[in-house]
């Protein structure tokens, strides 16, 4: 069985940042490694927001999944509240094009088929919202630049059958000639947030590669002198989420998070987490808040996969069998049968994109998917959904609606 390859290029070693460059908060927790932060901001979710999510205030999500995985929490029955529903009843007509994007991805995640949902075929649905010309359309109208990059990694990522140029053109059209893009299409100026964002999600969708370089050149044009991914749009501030959006983007896409370009951004970032764990929004700010942690969580996701600790797949998988592909597991609990489970892939793209397991897939998705889910799927993780399933209400929080 062949190793995991590597999934970005560089190793994080913030340590290459001058005192001068560091902010003081972020200098006195020099000692944590990223494992370490990860490990605290999860912690402290959990410890401040459970209750929340136990009943019903709070919502699981793909993002809050992808944080509990990454801080190898999926499989821990302390942290099921972060483990979102696989009911999608819900999901229909008035939903918007990042509920669908974002569900199809969780249930990837999750080892579900999301091609095959009670009868449901969800990624053919979402196909189905492309417009003629490539765009697509949800009930709010033409996709933003908030929505359009993950509606395009989800179907990559499920194999559609879609337009996958057209719907990358439409992206092309919403992109800012500063490179980067804006939360309100109409905007002048790109917006931190969304950028980071649309980086984060189109960074390993093998067709989008070649146009990823301008936005990676204006969140690496955003940054101050101490280390602050400021933009010139209006809401531009110094602030957790945007930092959080940009260093979960520029990671995900392989920026080398550890040279003179990047570092002071990372030690930017740890001077918004507390003692406790959590972040908290700016410098104004007197306790951590909700969406700037688990934010600042899956941006030290990615900068954990960048760093390169997690092992590879063979030390890991011990009663699962994981395809070279990176998907499929034949653990006879979770398949019933010695055969590979493929968990979407209605067909081929008309632009040649990539099937679900193929090469292709978004780094924080195929590791998560292999490393930290496959081994704890078919024995934890499935029974907490179905146990989830009768007592909690669906309602996804939208990454991007806290971009300001």
């Amino acid at each position: 069985m062949k190793k995991c390859k590597s999934l970005l290029a560089s190793l994080l070693a913030v340590s290459v940042v001058t005192s001068a460059a560091v902010p003081a908060m972020a200098a006195e927790k020099a000692e944590l490694t990223v494992s370490e932060r990860l490990e605290k901001a999860v912690v402290y979710m959990k410890d401040t927001y459970k209750e929340s999510f136990v009943s019903g205030d709070m919502k699981a999500n793909m993002w809050t999944l992808l944080c509990a995985a990454g801080a190898d929490k999926a499989g821990d029955a302390e942290y099921a509240f972060l483990i979102p529903d696989t009911d999608v009843s819900w999901l229909g007509e008035t939903s918007s094009l990042g509920d669908y994007a974002t569900t199809i991805m969780s249930l990837l995640l999750l080892q579900q088929n999301p091609a095959d949902m009670g009868g449901r075929n969800l990624v053919q649905e979402l196909a189905d919202k492309q417009e003629e010309k490539g765009g697509f359309t949800g009930p709010a109208g033409a996709a933003t630049a908030n929505e359009l990059p993950f509606v395009l990694a989800a179907l990559d990522l499920a194999g559609a059958d879609y337009n996958a140029q057209g719907g990358l053109d439409s992206l092309t059209a919403l992109r800012k000639a500063d490179g980067g893009y804006s939360w309100d299409s109409s905007a002048a100026e790109s917006n931190v947030d969304t950028a980071g964002l649309a980086l984060f999600a189109m960074a390993d969708v093998e067709l989008a590669k070649g146009m990823l370089q301008p936005t990676i050149d204006y969140l690496k044009g955003t940054i101050n002198a101490d280390g602050y991914f400021v933009g010139k749009d209006a809401y531009a501030t110094a602030n957790a989420c945007s930092q959080a959006s940009a260093v979960a983007g520029l990671a995900a896409a392989g920026a080398d998070m550890s040279g003179a370009d990047y570092a002071p951004a990372v030690q930017a970032l740890f001077a918004f987490q507390n003692e406790d764990g959590g972040f908290l929004y700016d410098s104004e700010a007197d306790q951590p808040d909700y969406y700037s942690t688990y934010q600042g969580a899956l941006a030290l996701t990615a900068l954990k996969l960048a760093d390169g600790s997690r092992p590879p797949v063979e030390d890991t998988a011990t009663s699962s069998e994981t395809t070279a592909e990176g998907t499929g597991t034949t653990d006879s609990a979770a398949s019933g049968d010695s055969d590979t489970v493929k968990p979407a892939g209605t067909g081929s793209s008309q632009s040649g994109n990539h099937r679900t397991g193929d090469a292709g897939l978004h780094p924080l998705i195929i590791v998560v998917l292999v490393v930290a889910v496959a081994a704890v799927a078919a024995c934890v993780v499935a029974p907490m959904v179905k146990k989830k399933k009768n007592t909690n209400d669906r309602g996804d929080d939208d990454f991007s609606d806290s971009d300001e």
